[in-house]
């Protein structure tokens, strides 16, 4: 999935796609799809646990403390959830407010502004 997010960020260097087609792509599908990555990464996580408790016959308790150790749970009563992180390269850290606003959805929008913000003060 992380390869599915490359190509997207990547789609204005195609040859075959027109900048404007590829700016709506990557307005539209890069949210989604960093989105989806976070997801499998969490559930792959999730999974090698599973796998884990299987292999050493954990009963209910172990199970939980297992969770408890990782910080997994997926968001379940109790447990923390980690805010998705979104990584902005330096072409993307140089839009301007407005142009970012309409690129990125609401969310992404906010991590782009403590970024950028980030970025400037390294800058300066």
């Amino acid at each position: 999935m992380r390869q599915h997010v490359g190509a997207v960020e990547r789609s204005a260097e195609h040859l075959f796609l027109p900048a404007a087609k590829a700016a709506v792509l990557r307005q539209r599908l890069l949210p989604r799809a960093r989105e989806s990555a976070e997801e499998l990464e969490q559930l792959a996580a999730e999974a090698a646990l599973v796998e884990l408790a299987l292999a050493d016959g954990l009963d209910e308790e172990g199970w939980a403390a297992l969770q408890a150790e990782d910080g997994g749970g997926g968001g379940e009563a109790g447990t923390a959830v980690e805010a998705p992180s979104f990584d902005f390269d330096e072409a993307e850290l140089s839009w301007g407010r407005k142009e970012a606003k309409a690129k990125l959805g609401p969310e992404e929008f906010r991590a782009w502004r403590k970024a950028a913000k980030a970025a400037a003060k390294r800058g300066d």
